[in-house]
């Protein structure tokens, strides 16, 4: 994040795009401080669907974005409710021809992020959860409410998908974690859960309207009732089905695929030049075709 600082950005909300200067970012408070015609503003990070740095788009600095920040020191929406709106977060489809990597390189691209130029593995698990957050909120409909969150192998996305389940908790959503683990790491998580009122159950609710298999390998059997999965690995033969990527897409998980959607989690552009890979401005969650 840090890299944007004091760098002309275009931020996409719900209202409109508001174009201004990133100072800094606010954890405790989730706000952007951002500079607007020498005034500074604040901007609840859960009203952003998207930031563009300014090389990335040709918008500039006029009067006419001062009259879209009289709304930015306020909350814009019910962070408690569900959207059924589209928006750019889900419509806008980019070609993935410089965003594809193979599992090794993937494996490589976290280990440089996790030891050496960030994002923390902590860092990259509560944005990609975030972010991830903001993507079903608009796949879901708008009668939707429970979600289950099965777990798989793999540490990362299992740890990715409990704390999905605690932000699911606290937007009003009724959240169950389906499965056993074995890594450690993935504990603390599962207890922080807990603490906060998450229940913990050995299958899947047959009344649930959404499904999150974090597993890589592993489908799980779902009934047509429920409104739609979301996968990390295999995708799902379910009708209504979504393929998710956090920071850059392995290409034989999506190859079949007739979209996906890549999950932003903060990795530096640094990282991404080294493996030719192109990022797109900041999105939550692009729409991507792989072979487009």
């Amino acid at each position: 994040m840090e890299e944007y600082f004091e760098r002309r950005m275009k931020f996409v909300t719900q209202g409109g795009s508001i174009n201004g200067i990133l100072k800094g970012f606010d954890e405790e408070n989730e706000v952007f401080k951002i500079i607007i015609n020498k005034e500074e503003f604040n901007l609840d990070v859960n009203d952003v669907l998207e930031m563009i740095p300014d090389s990335f788009t040709s918008d500039s600095l006029t009067s006419d974005t001062t009259s879209k920040t009289t709304s930015t020191n306020k909350t814009t929406s019910d962070t408690t409710g569900k959207t059924t709106s589209t928006s750019d977060t889900t419509n806008k489809t980019t070609s993935s021809i410089d965003l594809l990597v193979n599992q090794s390189q993937y494996n490589e691209i976290l280990s440089l992020a996790f030891t050496k130029f960030g994002p923390t593995r902590e860092e990259f698990v509560l944005c990609g959860a975030q972010n991830l957050l903001k993507l079903l909120r608009l796949l879901l409909k708008d009668s939707s409410n429970k979600i289950d969150i099965v777990l798989g192998d793999n540490s990362l996305y299992n740890s990715i998908g409990l704390t999905l389940a605690r932000l699911s908790l606290l937007h009003g959503f009724d959240v169950r974690v389906v499965g056993n683990f074995e890594d450690i790491e993935s504990l603390k998580y599962l207890f922080i859960f807990k603490q906060n009122g998450g229940s913990h159950s050995s299958r899947v609710r047959t009344t649930t309207d959404f499904i999150v298999n974090t597993s890589e390998d592993k489908e799980i059997e779902v009934d047509e009732s429920v409104g739609g999965v979301v996968s990390f690995g295999v995708p799902s033969t379910h009708p209504v089905s979504y393929l998710v990527c956090f920071g850059a897409s392995i290409y034989e998980k999506v190859k079949d695929r007739d979209y996906f959607y890549l999950i932003d989690v903060m990795i530096p552009e640094k990282i991404y030049c080294q493996y030719k890979l192109t990022r797109l401005g900041m999105r939550p969650a692009k729409k991507i075709k792989p072979n487009a």
